[in-house]
Parts: C-alpha cells; sequence; structure tokens
C-alpha cells in the first residue's frame, strides 16, 4: 500500500492516496479540500482593506499544522479540557487542538490520533504527549504552565474576561517594565491569583470527591456480589449476613465530609481476633463440605474458559474471512465476462458520487474497452474515505466510474459494495447520461496516470481534458442544480480555463500580489489557447477531439506550461469552495517538512478522519464560534475545523439583513478566530468525527 511511512529519516508519500483522498472527502464535504490543502503551504498573510469575505478568507489562508510538546499540567485531563484550555489561552483564540501523538511502549513510530475523543486522557508523563494544532503561527500557541488549573470555556463570561484582563496587564507590564521585567503588583494581579487558587482548590475537592464515590461503589458492588455468590451456594442468610458485618466491622471506611473538601478516615473499632478466626474456619468448612471451589480454582476455571471463548471467536472470524473471499471470487468471476454496471434504480433515484477518469487519449482503444486494460486511478485510495465504518449507512453514496476502459487497478474495490462502472468518454453527452450525472450528487473529474507512456505532453493535454470534460458537464446541468464538480490539476496555469459557474459578482481583492478573482478570460484566447494546447487546428478542434484514433499529443506539443502567465489558484472562486485541486499541493507539503519533519504523517492521519458539514442549530446564530464549537467538541464529541460561508452573509454580518435567495459565492474560513467571528444562519461548519480506538 503506498501510505506515507517514515524509514529512518526518509519519508514517503503517495501522491495518489493525498489526491484521491481530497477529492473523495471534498465530494463529501465542501470546503474540506480548501482546509486540508492551504494546511500543506506556507502563505504569510498580510492584513488588507477589503470586503469582509475577502479579509475572511485570507486569515483562513495563513493556519498551519503545528506538533507541540504538551505542558505536564495537562496529564490527567481530557482531550476536551486540553481543547478549551489551549483555545482560551491563546491571543486571538484561534489555536485549535486537533489530535495528539504519543509514545507507546514497545512500537519504534508514534501514535498520531486525530480528534482521539471528548473524553480521552491525555498522558503528559507516561507517553509523553505532544499536541497537533491548527494556528496562524508557532508562537501563537500558549499552554498552560506546570502548576496553574486549566482555564474552562463554560466559566461565567465575567471570570473570564477578568483572567483575560489580568494576563494582559501581567504581559504589558512584564513588556514595559525597566526593572528586569518584574510585574507590577496590583488588585488585579491579587484578584488572579485569588480565583486561581480557589479553582484549583475546588479541582482537589472535586477529584478526591470522585474517587471517594468510586471507591464506595465498588465495595459496595462486590459485598452485593460476595452475598448474592453465598446465597446461591445455599449458606443460611443469618450465616450470609453475619459474614458480611464482620467484613464490614474490619474495613476502614473513608467518609466524605461535606463543605469541609476533604477526606477523613474512620476506623470502627477491631472486634476480638478469635470469634473472626472461627466464623472464618466455620465457614470454609461448610464451603468445602458443599462442593465450593476455592479461589485458586475459579481462577483456573475463568482461564480455561476465556481460552475455549477467544478460540470459538478466532474460529468464527476465519469463517467469516472464508465467505467474504469466497463471495469475492464469485463477483470477480462475474466481472470477466460482464461489466459492473450500475441498476437503473441508482441512476433514476439520483444522490450518487460520479468519478469522470481523463487521460491523454481521447478515444477508445480498439477491441472494445471490456478487453482492454485501462489505466491506473487509485480507485482504493478514493473509495477508502467513502466507506469509512463511522460513516452511517446514509451517507455511503453509490459510486459511479466513467472511464475509456476499465481501470487497471480496479480489483482493489472487487470487495466493496455498490461501486459501478461505465464504459464511455467524458467528452460524450450520451455517455454522461447513461451515469445520471444530471442527478449526481457530486461529480469529480480527475487525470488517470498511465506508467508506460514516454511523452512528455501528456499531462498538458490530459490537463486540457480536464477542462475540456468540466465546461461539457456543467454547462449541461440544470440551472438550479447545486451540484459541486471538483476538478485534478497538474499544471496550476489550467485552472484559468475552468468555467466560474456563478453568476454572483466577485471582487477583485485588493492586494499587489493577487490577481483579480472573477476576471473572465477572452473567450476567443480561450479557445484558441485550447486548440493549441492539443496541437489541433481551430477549426473543427472538437470533431477532431471525438474522432482522433490516436494519442492526441503525438509528440507535437511544443507549448511549455511553465511559460504561462502565472495563475494565482488560491484566490480562484473555485479553490476557495473547495472544487479543485492542484498537485503543487504535494510541492508545498515537501518544503514544509523542512521545518515541520512530522506534517506528512499529521496529513496523512487528518485524511483518514471522516468530515462533516453541519448547519448551524438556530439557538446558536449570532454566538461566538469560540463557543459553539466548544459546545460540538463537549456535547456532539465533533470537531469544528472551519466554517464554510457565504460571501453575502460575510458582508451583511451576523445581525444585518440576507436574502437566501440571491447569487452569492462561498469560500472556506478556515481556523477562525474564535472569539470575533460570530455564527451566522447560512454558515456550514466543517466539522470531524472522532477516530476508531
Amino acid at each position: 500500500e503506498n501510505i506515507p511511512a517514515s524509514v529512518g529519516r526518509a519519508t514517503f508519500l503517495s501522491m495518489d492516496q493525498l489526491k484521491l483522498s481530497l477529492v473523495a472527502i471534498a465530494s463529501l464535504c465542501p470546503g474540506s479540500l480548501t482546509f486540508v490543502s492551504n494546511l500543506c503551504k506556507t502563505i504569510d498573510y498580510q492584513a488588507f482593506n477589503g470586503r469582509p469575505w475577502q479579509k475572511d478568507y485570507e486569515i483562513g489562508l495563513g493556519a498551519e499544522m503545528y506538533e507541540v510538546p504538551l505542558s505536564p499540567a495537562y496529564h490527567g485531563a481530557m482531550f476536551s479540557q486540553v481543547y478549551e484550555d489551549a483555545l482560551a489561552r491563546s491571543e486571538n483564540h484561534d489555536v485549535y487542538l486537533v489530535g495528539l501523538s504519543e509514545n507507546v511502549r514497545g512500537h519504534p513510530d508514534r501514535w498520531v490520533r486525530m480528534h482521539p475523543g471528548a473524553d480521552t486522557s491525555v498522558r503528559v508523563l507516561d507517553l509523553f504527549a505532544t499536541g497537533i494544532f491548527v494556528a496562524p503561527d508557532r508562537s501563537a500557541v500558549v499552554l498552560c504552565p506546570a502548576g496553574e488549573g486549566l482555564i474552562d470555556m463554560d466559566k461565567d463570561a465575567a471570570m473570564m474576561k477578568v483572567a483575560s484582563f489580568a494576563h494582559s496587564l501581567k504581559k504589558r507590564d512584564s513588556g514595559d517594565s525597566l526593572i528586569g521585567g518584574l510585574p507590577v503588583p496590583g488588585v488585579v494581579t491579587d484578584l488572579d491569583e485569588v480565583l486561581r487558587k480557589a479553582a484549583e482548590k475546588e479541582r482537589a475537592a472535586r477529584h478526591k470527591q470522585w474517587e471517594h464515590e468510586l471507591a464506595e461503589n465498588s465495595y459496595q458492588t462486590s459485598m452485593a456480589s460476595v452475598q448474592h455468590r453465598l446465597l446461591v451456594q445455599g449458606f443460611k442468610i443469618r450465616v450470609v449476613s453475619e459474614v458480611a458485618d464482620r467484613l464490614q466491622e474490619g474495613a476502614r471506611m473513608k467518609d466524605w465530609a461535606p463543605g469541609v473538601g476533604a477526606l477523613t478516615l474512620k476506623a470502627a473499632p477491631s472486634p476480638p481476633t478469635s470469634p473472626k478466626t472461627v466464623g472464618e474456619a466455620q465457614l470454609a468448612a461448610v464451603a468445602a463440605a458443599m462442593g465450593v471451589p476455592r479461589e485458586e480454582e475459579r481462577a483456573e476455571r475463568k482461564e480455561i474458559v476465556f481460552v475455549r471463548n477467544r478460540k470459538a471467536e478466532e474460529l468464527e472470524r476465519r469463517i467469516k474471512e472464508i465467505g467474504r473471499l469466497h463471495a469475492l471470487h464469485d463477483r470477480v468471476e462475474d466481472e470477466t465476462f460482464s461489466l459492473p454496471l450500475p441498476p437503473p434504480v441508482v441512476l433514476q433515484n439520483g444522490g450518487h458520487l460520479l468519478l469522470v477518469v481523463v487521460t491523454d487519449s481521447a478515444t477508445i482503444p480498439e477491441g472494445g474497452t471490456g478487453n482492454v486494460r485501462g489505466v491506473n486511478v487509485g480507485i482504493a485510495h478514493f473509495m477508502r474515505p467513502l466507506r469509512d465504518k463511522r460513516l452511517q449507512a446514509s451517507m455511503n453514496p453509490s459510486v459511479v466510474i466513467l472511464a475509456e476502459a476499465l481501470p487497471a487497478d480496479w480489483r482493489t474495490v472487487a470487495d466493496i459494495e455498490r461501486v459501478y462502472f461505465v464504459p464511455g468518454s467524458a467528452f460524450s453527452l450520451e455517455d454522461l447520461d447513461a451515469c445520471g450525472f444530471r442527478k449526481a450528487s457530486s461529480i469529480a473529474v480527475v487525470r488517470g496516470r498511465r506508467a508506460h507512456r514516454q511523452s512528455h505532453g501528456a499531462t498538458e493535454v490530459t490537463d486540457c481534458h480536464v477542462v475540456l470534460a468540466t465546461s461539457l458537464i456543467e454547462q449541461n446541468l440544470p440551472n438550479d442544480s447545486q451540484t459541486p464538480v471538483i476538478t485534478d490539476h497538474a499544471f496550476f496555469g489550467s485552472c484559468d480555463f475552468l468555467p466560474l459557474r456563478t453568476i454572483a459578482p466577485v471582487e477583485a481583492v485588493q492586494r499587489e500580489t493577487v490577481t483579480n478573482v472573477g476576471r473572465l478570460p477572452d473567450l476567443s484566447k480561450l479557445l484558441w489557447a485550447i486548440a493549441g494546447m492539443i496541437g489541433l487546428a481551430p477549426g473543427g478542434a472538437v470533431e477532431a477531439l471525438m474522432n482522433q484514433p490516436k494519442c492526441l499529443d503525438d509528440g507535437n506539443v511544443k507549448e511549455d506550461y511553465e511559460s504561462l502567465e502565472y495563475a494565482d489558484y488560491l484566490h480562484h472562486p473555485r479553490y476557495m469552495r473547495g472544487q479543485v485541486f492542484v498537485a503543487s499541493v504535494i510541492t508545498g507539503l515537501a518544503a514544509c517538512t523542512v521545518y515541520n519533519p512530522d506534517l506528512v504523517l499529521m496529513v496523512r492521519h487528518l485524511l483518514q478522519a471522516p468530515m462533516l458539514l453541519l448547519p448551524v442549530p438556530q439557538e446558536w446564530e449570532r454566538r461566538t464560534f469560540a463557543d459553539f464549537a466548544t459546545w460540538l467538541l463537549c456535547s456532539r464529541n465533533l470537531l469544528a475545523l472551519g466554517i464554510f460561508r457565504s460571501s453575502t452573509a460575510a458582508d451583511a454580518g451576523a445581525f444585518g439583513r440576507i436574502d437566501l435567495s440571491a447569487p452569492t459565492h462561498f469560500y472556506t474560513y478556515s481556523a477562525p478566530p474564535g472569539r470575533e467571528t460570530l455564527m451566522i444562519r447560512s454558515d456550514r461548519v466543517i466539522c470531524m468525527l472522532p477516530s476508531q480506538s
């Protein structure tokens, strides 16, 4: 399996896995592709005066992922508590804990878990846990010093403001002081110290009370089990009651004193030794006479039963695996003689996911589609996020693949249900209708790789085919269709030829280093450029494209894509809403590993975590993103990563009037400042599900 791995000082990364996993996640969760792609690049955010939605997007571009060693103060705390503390201590409330990295004894590699769960205990001292944060900068991550209490986002707002104000005063005084940076004592500092000590004392008392309740509940449960076992064995009630009383009298019971905040140990008076010894001897004699097994015999019997059950479970697992392999063998045999076409009911009902594969060859080779081996697509990487066990069955859509020939790696998904193949061309409207593209929930146009080809123009021609297929699909979708069309590009310069497919005005970002957003290219220039890229005459280019029997480059492509005008794909409207994957993301990821060596491993685990797009509940409108993200984690065990927002809603603000029926442009707002960002009715929140144990 081509997955990122670390061997010594070398790190390996599969481009197909990264690309196809991102495209698959973007098919289920719009905006997630932009979020992950931005984490793989280093972008310097510079403030500028523009529209509110442009400022939001620029802030999101600066989000990066860092691995930071956690403070010993977090040892034993829950993941949600560390998340709240790091978020509250950051200056702009824009530092989000998204995962943990731990050293497991006996394993050479670190154990990385993205969103391990809100109730997961953080083990810093024994597993040397480090936190994985999404933040604008490494210096923005501020952790709790050892010996201090954690900040809870659910505390009273006034107390939070006082603590924040005291922290700012301390920071300002330490910077402006002329005597070694010592803070000037004052009323606010003393109040903060009192609040900290009170919170620490309350936390310690609460922890001790929890220990007491746990121990007492365990003791009562054990006593009830002993009494029940003796009664089942035939002992009289009087004997059982006497044994229980003797055991309770000889025990040291912990009593909790309410209001004191401490544990007091109360020892019962010790009874005479001889009656207790005699009672134990009588009890043992009676038990032996009735055939009650000793504790050693019980342990041996339990071990035997456990081994038998484990062998039975292993045998059952093997039987299921053999049955699965037999079913897979039968399915592969059936597909040898007939292609796995989608049932008519799937195309009629719609809601499926359409994967369109294009290559540098525009026509089906001779001999029939079923008799020709197609290109390697990497379907297994594409299907893995779509069939995650953490997703509900309703969120696992049927997948229809359109390609000129059956992909060479089709056998890798032979055991996955509801994956179908339709032979045809991406440039034929009839073949697209055979896939039900008008009713698809999402459409992805990706490049298939042909490893044996040696032509240098193959990738350029493939990019051209991606643009042509996307234009044909979007021109024939219904006018009111909201189906996203996700594209895969080898050269970011080809993004300028994609149709914008929006009637909402998108203004230019007022920066010297940024090109105009929404600038429509000249139509005649676009057509001539496409004709030149594929090496055809301007007249009849589409007809030649459909009927050319050979590879379209034919070794005659002379265009140098590196000489094309620089295209700022980061500010392309399609990239903003998560519908464009550019291969330069891989280059940026490799460059970022120079100062962040574990970035590849973190991105790999991030791609394995399912993402969802959730609406904002009505009661959370006009409230801060930090409060909503904390509520999602603590109450729903979902980790909020960003916002998929409308530009019209961003310009109107949380308290403005929004016309939901008006045309608009959507963008991804990654890791927004928690206190400054207010939730709007039309917002959709990008969330991550907890990882598997």
